[in-house]
Parts: structure tokens; C-alpha cells; sequence
């Protein structure tokens, strides 16, 4: 499994962080059970999540937005895009966000 980098969890944060230190950040880089894979996944359902609260009005669980990643057909078109070493960017860009 690939140790995720500083530089994948910049791209997935953006400007959200204000330091360079972030417990959150500090805690996946040196967890080893997560992988890029998983984690550029977490993002982009978060994404997914917020897109679909903002549809519906309502603010969705994590369950119901993971049940609508999987119904929709997006959890299959990520695996089926997904590659080791592609960046969070060109990911969105595939998975049309």
C-alpha cells in the first residue's frame, strides 16, 4: 500500500486549512491502513454529500450519502476510473465534478 503523501492531502484540502499542521492530516499520514485510494474516495464523497444536501434541502447522513454514492452508479464508475498514482484532479475531472 502506498503511504499517502503531504502534497495528495494539500490537493484535498485546499484552503480549508489554515496551517500547515492539521491533527487530522497528521493522523491519516501515519495511519498505514488508509490508503490514497480510500482517501481521494472520502473526499469526493464528502463533496457528493454536501452536493446532495444542497439538492434535497436537507442535510444527508453519511449513510444515506454512501447508499446514494453506491445507487447512483458513482462508487462503480470510481473503481472503474481509478488508478494508483492519479491525482485528486484528474479524478474529478473523470467522475464529471
Amino acid at each position: 500500500m502506498a503511504k499517502i503523501t503531504k502534497t495528495l492531502l494539500k490537493e484535498l484540502c485546499g484552503s480549508n486549512c489554515q496551517s500547515d499542521y492539521c491533527f487530522i492530516k497528521e493522523l491519516i499520514l501515519h495511519d498505514a491502513k488508509y490508503s490514497n485510494r480510500l482517501v481521494i474516495q472520502c473526499k469526493i464523497v464528502e463533496i457528493f454529500k454536501w452536493e446532495q444536501s444542497q439538492i434535497t434541502n436537507t442535510e444527508l447522513s453519511w449513510s444515506e450519502a454512501m447508499a446514494r454514492w453506491v445507487d447512483s452508479g458513482m462508487a462503480a464508475k470510481f473503481a472503474e476510473i481509478y488508478k494508483e498514482g492519479m491525482s485528486y484532479k484528474e479524478i474529478q475531472v473523470l467522475l464529471g465534478l
